[in-house]
């Protein structure tokens, strides 16, 4: 192995070991290279994953956006996807939250168009019934029907619902009431107005009707949804929320297919200028026509319903809840 002068390896062979040597640290190198390259690989892949994700994510929405402008979003949106009726909480404390469910849902108007036909049977065949505020059945069945399922009611109405409560409560054995206001009237801390006359009457019919309210929450929700279908905030609009917004609302909630009854489209005046029908069906002529009302509103600049407002959002929520509307109908 040494050269024959003394001097150590022969320089062909010397050469040789120092390359495998070098080939060698080489290799060990880059093994270390790879092993490192693929661990980092590995403790960053769950970021860069994401970075991914949020770009294909990104990509796909503007392609979509791209292709249509149609709107697929449900409406209104959900106030809770997993528990749709939270929100709706017994008068009583000793009783439980709203849970009702109907296949099929008529949603009776108040206005005077329901006197233009007699669809009162049609209307009884509903799994459930929905009526609002103080509007009556009786002497007008052969028009609205004679069952009544739930009843929706404002704060401004209570009183007169109260007023009425052997016919339009008591006569209703099981009835689901359902009460809306302002959080001022509808404190538990004994400064609420509304709360206290609901929390009485409650404990006076608890074996006929279960009395339900909307928590602060639901009522911020119906002001959300408000502006998110209008693009106005409903205060600083001057808007005030109408009834029909709530029931129509927890209609969309509780019903698999809902049946409105003697409600208008927005475009109805329009169509109709000459129309007098009255506001309610069950107050006199001299009341004020639907038309008229419904137009002051709407052009009125504070303190007033966007009745016309809410049609046109109602129609768009059609299509994603099975709502069809009948006399008169809106197509």
């Amino acid at each position: 192995m040494f050269s024959e002068d003394g001097s150590g390896l022969m320089p062909a062979r010397r050469l040789l070991l120092i390359g495998l040597v070098a080939g060698f640290a080489l290799f060990v190198s880059f093994a270390v290279y790879v092993y490192q390259g693929e661990l980092k690989t590995q403790l960053w892949k769950p970021a860069l994953d994401a970075a991914l994700e949020k770009v294909n994510l990104r990509r796909i929405s503007n392609q979509s956006n791209s292709s249509t402008t149609q709107d697929v979003s449900p409406h209104p949106m959900p106030f809770n996807v997993t528990d749709p009726l939270s929100g709706y909480v017994n008068v009583l404390d000793d009783r439980g939250p709203l849970k009702l469910h109907c296949n099929v849902c008529a949603m009776v108007s108040s206005s005077g168009q329901v006197l233009n036909h007699e669809a009162g049977t049609e209307i009884d065949k509903a799994d459930c019934v929905i009526r609002m505020n103080d509007a009556p059945v009786t002497g007008f069945e052969k028009h609205v029907g004679t069952r009544t399922t739930i009843r929706v009611a404002s704060h401004t109405s209570f009183q007169l619902v109260n007023k009425k409560k052997a016919d339009l409560l008591v006569k209703n054995k099981g009835l689901t009431f359902v009460a809306w206001g302002p959080d001022k009237s509808m404190t538990r801390d004994g400064k609420g107005r509304i709360f206290n006359g609901l929390s009485k009457l409650a404990k006076e019919l608890k074996d006929d009707v279960d009395m339900y309210m909307l928590t602060p929450q639901r009522m911020a929700y119906a002001d959300k949804v408000f502006e998110n279908e209008t693009g106005k905030p409903r205060q600083s609009s001057g808007s005030f929320l109408s009834t029909g917004w709530f029931t129509m609302i927890l209609a969309t909630e509780m019903c698999d297919q809902i049946k409105v009854y003697g409600m208008i489209s927005d475009e109805y005046c329009k169509k109709y200028p000459q129309d007098e029908t009255r506001y309610h069906y069950y107050t006199s002529p001299g009341n004020g026509h639907e038309c008229d009302l419904y137009k002051r509103h709407e052009n009125g600049r504070k303190n007033v319903h966007r009745f016309i407002t809410e049609k046109t959002v109602f129609s768009r929520w059609a299509t994603f809840h099975n709502v069809s509307f009948h006399f008169p109908s809106w197509h």
